[in-house]
């Protein structure tokens, strides 16, 4: 591991000390330096005095993600059991309130950028947005099994990390990076309901955690509506509907298998109550072609389109 010197502007220094965590490619102003994704990278500013310290990425149009600014630190053991302490002492009242599934690190807003745990019950799932964070592994899994009481680990890499990271290094994407193999989907509940997760095939982490809270809100406007839930994935927001007492809920996604572990998930959480039913349908298929068959006219169309895409837009940082 090395240490790489770079060069920015003195607007990007001011951005950077106002918490800015990146610095991109283009923004690097003297020569590029050449280094491997196990090299940190540090900014100094315009007096030659140390501004920032981060993971230095030569493959990521995002070449530096700041970790450390303001004073210099060791990037080490202690660094990230700090972070990771602050970052669980954020969501300790998730477990009391029914939510065994939630995001324990959420990249840039809990200062580990590029870096995604989400806990499910007793399974954590480690992704990670730049291979920059695989030399560091070896420092932060042991922290993380200290600290987090979690069974086992599973890595996954974002597509664009991926192929760089199986080409240089023995890390693989669905990895188990600790902990036993896991033989069936993983069981957590959220708010009270009952959820079931493929971490290794699922959708970013297995299940959107981050819409916990918009979810929430679903539940609380659902009573005696009828709900159209598209793109439904696995049914998240079909099941918080049905939990606030809606009349029916139709869905709407491509994939077969996300369909049917939503009405799994129904029975699952409403034992005496029958998925195939009036009040529960599901459709499969490209949503636009759907949308279209059912509500033919443009302005509903457009309408029905962009209310569903804002109630599915919110950010969470638990």
């Amino acid at each position: 591991m090395k240490v790489i010197k770079l060069q920015v502007s003195k607007t990007l220094q001011v951005k950077i000390l106002k918490g800015y965590p990146w610095v991109f490619d283009y923004q690097i102003q003297n020569p590029p330096p050449q280094g491997q994704p196990r090299d940190l990278g540090i900014v100094y500013n315009t007096k030659n005095k140390f501004l920032a310290i981060g993971l230095y990425d030569p493959f990521s149009a995002i070449r530096l993600r700041v970790l450390q600014q303001g004073s210099p630190r060791e990037i080490d053991a202690a660094f990230f059991t700090e972070r990771l302490k602050k970052a669980m002492a954020l969501r300790t009242s998730l477990p009391e309130e029914g939510t065994s599934g939630y995001r324990v690190i959420n990249g840039e807003n809990d200062g580990l950028p590029g870096m995604v745990l989400d806990r499910y019950e007793d399974t954590a799932v480690l992704k990670l947005y730049t291979s920059a964070w695989i030399p560091f592994l070896d420092t932060f899994l042991p922290v993380l099994q200290e600290n987090l009481p979690v069974a086992r680990c599973i890595l996954r890499l974002s597509r664009n990390t991926q192929k760089t990271v199986e080409q240089t290094s023995p890390f693989r994407e669905g990895q188990v990076l600790f902990g036993p193999e896991l033989t069936a989907p993983v069981c957590f509940r959220e708010n009270g309901l009952y959820f079931e997760v493929d971490v290794f095939e699922g959708q970013k982490t297995g299940f959107f955690l981050d819409q916990r809270d918009n979810r929430q809100r679903i539940r609380t406007m659902a009573k005696d509506k009828s709900v159209l839930n598209v793109f439904s994935y696995t049914g998240g927001f079909s099941v918080y509907a049905f939990q606030g007492g809606c009349r029916s809920v139709l869905e709407i996604d491509s994939n077969p298998w996300a369909l049917k572990t939503s009405r799994e998930t129904f029975e699952l959480n409403f034992p005496n109550k029958q998925s195939e039913t009036d009040n529960f349908q599901q459709i499969q298929g490209d949503a636009f072609i759907a949308l279209k068959q059912l509500y033919p006219g443009k302005n509903r169309l457009i309408s029905s389109f962009w209310i569903l895409r804002l109630l599915r837009s919110g950010r969470n940082k638990k």
